[in-house]
């Protein structure tokens, strides 16, 4: 079942509850914002509201508390309370000098605290309440299988570090592949372990580019605590911040940590491989952050990370520790697709040895199978026993067939496919304008695929799952015709609203330059300085995936256009590099040996030896390998080339001759 939420409010109360109300994950629960006034109807309305609700949310203030209109809710409500168990009240204040005694003494067991005074702290409390039992729906609420063993060595490890360092680490480091439950394992870990914190689950969540740094964590932080947080503030304190002095810029992220520590609440940021530089050392910043953070135990800090940290690194600081997440073991693989099996409407299935094994302890994998048996019968996967060798392949492309997936829930896929994540209100609003589909229809759809592990739920937001992006944007591209134009409208609207009300939304702002991007336009002038290395980086590898995976000539010519913003860009040289490599590999694609060459030379004057074009290297037909070989031949003459890069063109056009025959 989805959650209903009943938001009770007095009219003047309006402008404050829309901002959290904004903030609130539509599609995960469905929010009911209204203010009455007068007529019997609205009685029946209001009524009916409570009635179909699992939370019933009061904000209170001097206007709601007199309020005949919300007296009336307030009674429903009770009545709602003493015939379900589970339905649960929030009393949220909204002014200083409101407490607890000017409530009926019956509701007062229900006023919540020590939340922050933030509409985003707000709404972030009521999106823990729906998607945690027992209101969430089964697919945000299902409990971890296979993790009681790792939550006890954890346990040993935590207690044994309280030992040794006299104080609880406050420094929390999951890594591990993706897609066997790091995050949720996080989650799991600190309700057990900091119990005593009850809001300690309530801070934010960030989910980071793949290759983030310490401005990303700047820019999400500062988004969550700043309630008016317009284009024109955060583009001047990031230009501040990006030319700070380093130890200041770790202050500054110690500063917006500090906000969530009187809070009782944990910031748990996923940041993949952007704790590390390319060769597997520690970037600059993170010693610098782990060290400072020892002075403020308050602070607790959890981070999701693809890589481990060497366990000598970690015994420089006395406050962090570090818990590898290992795949399922194959009988948790195995109870967990039986456990999940009725959440789809059949019977307990009996997975084979031979399926659980190829699932590699995967949990998405594990969910999205059930998700195939559920649809196509538990004999879909014995068709074929070749297929147990390319069984997560296999998953994933059948879960993508047209016959998997409901007209609705092929677009909702399409539109995430496009952007990193983005606020499931925009999605819902173009899906039901184009469907007619009401809300509770679209909440189930999104439910079917949260639980198939094919959306991946993230705060407020939603996103495509990583390990089908690639493949469902090469089989669907834009979707069905005026998909992206729709989607793209819904989308500046939203971000038209953002502006005017003086709140810049990080997320709407990455998908507007993927968007942007996508549709062959230029990024606008006065939006370069909001722009992140890591986004940029992110939008060039996307548009020269596509034009490589596609032979699209425009997606190439985008990469080129788009990558070269770098240049003047401030940024890690390393990032520098990275961006301009794709724009040579696209370069050589399209032919323009000149151009790619000129950016090569930029390289060997700063004395940088560059293998990670030689991906554009890869030739599909015998002309263009041949003139390839002719332009390594002539890099090779190159007098500017450090010896090791030229011995490896020099192999690598040798190679390219003796494997070719040229013929005439």
């Amino acid at each position: 079942m989805i959650p209903h939420v009943f938001l009770s409010l007095s009219g003047e109360d309006d402008d404050f509850v829309e901002r959290v109300w904004r903030h609130l994950p539509e599609g995960l629960a469905i929010f009911y914002r209204k203010s009455f006034k007068n007529g019997q109807k609205l009685l029946e309305a209001m009524e009916s509201g409570v009635e179909h609700s699992s939370v019933f949310v009061f904000f209170a203030s001097e206007a709601s508390i007199r309020s005949c209109w919300t007296g009336f809710e307030i009674d429903q409500a009770r009545l709602a309370a003493i015939h379900r168990p589970n339905f649960r009240i929030l009393v949220f204040p909204l002014q200083v000098d409101i407490t607890p005694t000017m409530l009926p003494s019956w509701m007062r067991q229900y006023w919540i605290s020590n939340v922050g005074w933030n509409p985003k702290d707000v709404a972030r409390y009521i999106r823990h309440v729906v998607t945690s039992q027992p209101i969430a729906s089964a697919a945000l609420s299902s409990p971890p299988i296979g993790r009681g063993e790792l939550l006890d060595i954890a346990t040993r490890r935590w207690m044994a570090a309280i030992s040794e360092f006299g104080h609880p680490p406050n420094i929390i480091i999951f890594s591990g592949i993706g897609g066997i439950g790091r995050r949720t394992f996080a989650r799991y870990f600190l309700e057990h372990a900091l119990s005593a914190l009850p809001n300690v689950l309530c801070g934010p969540q960030l989910h980071l580019p793949q290759f983030a740094d310490v401005a990303d964590i700047y820019r999400g932080l500062r988004e969550q605590i700043e309630t008016d947080f317009s284009i024109e503030r955060f583009a001047h304190d990031l230009d501040v911040f990006s030319r700070a002095d380093p130890d200041d810029r770790v202050n500054e992220i110690i500063n917006c940590l500090g906000y969530y520590k009187g809070l009782g609440q944990a910031v748990l940021i996923a940041i993949g491989s952007g704790l590390f530089e390319d060769r597997g050392s520690l970037k600059w910043w993170v010693p610098k952050l782990f060290t400072r953070l020892a002075s403020h135990p308050d602070i607790r800090l959890c981070l999701i990370s693809n890589r481990q940290f060497r366990e000598e690194e970690l015994m420089a600081w006395k406050n962090a520790v570090q818990f590898y997440v290992p795949p399922l073991k194959d009988p948790d693989v195995k109870a967990l697709m039986i456990a999940v099996s009725p959440l789809f409407g059949i019977e307990p299935i009996h997975p084979t040895d031979g399926l659980v094994l190829a699932i590699g302890g995967h949990a998405d994998m594990a969910k999205a199978a059930v998700r195939l048996i559920s649809q196509k019968g538990e004999r879909f996967f014995d068709r074929d026993p070749s297929a147990f060798f390319h069984l997560q392949d296999e998953i994933i492309s059948e879960n993508l067939e047209m016959s998997s997936l409901t007209k609705e829930q092929l677009e909702l896929l399409c539109m995430l496919s496009w952007v990193p994540q983005i606020e499931g209100r925009i999605i819902e609003e173009v899906i039901r304008s184009r469907h007619k589909t009401s809300r509770v229809e679209f909440a189930v759809a999104l439910d079917n695929l949260i639980l198939g592990c094919l959306v991946v739920v993230v705060g407020d937001n939603l996103m495509i799952s990583s390990a089908i992006r690639q493949v469902f944007r090469r089989r669907y591209g834009y979707g069905e015709k005026g998909l992206l134009e729709a989607f793209s409208y819904a989308l500046d609207a939203t971000w038209t609203k953002a502006q005017k009300v003086g709140e810049f939304r990080a997320d709407l702002f990455d998908a507007f330059v993927f968007m942007r991007a996508l549709e062959g336009k230029s990024l606008p002038e006065e939006f370069g300085r909001l722009l992140l290395p890591s986004t940029l980086r992110e939008v060039v590898a996307e548009a020269y995936a596509r034009g490589r995976d596609q032979y699209d000539s425009e997606a190439l010519r985008r990469v080129v256009a788009w990558g070269s913003i770098a240049e003047t860009l401030n940024m890690d040289e390393t990032v520098r590099e990275e961006i301009l490599s794709t724009v040579v590999r696209s370069y050589i694609r399209l032919g323009s040996y000149g151009e790619a060459e000129s950016i090569l030379k930029k390289f060997d004057q700063k004395g940088t030896d560059q293998f990670i074009f030689f991906e554009g290297l890869a030739c599909e037909g015998k002309a263009t390998m041949k003139r390839h070989c002719l332009f390594l031949r002539r890099l090779c003459r190159t007098r500017s080339i450090g010896g090791r890069l030229s011995r490896s063109l020099q192999t690598v056009t040798k190679n390219s001759i003796c494997g070719a025959s040229w013929g005439s």
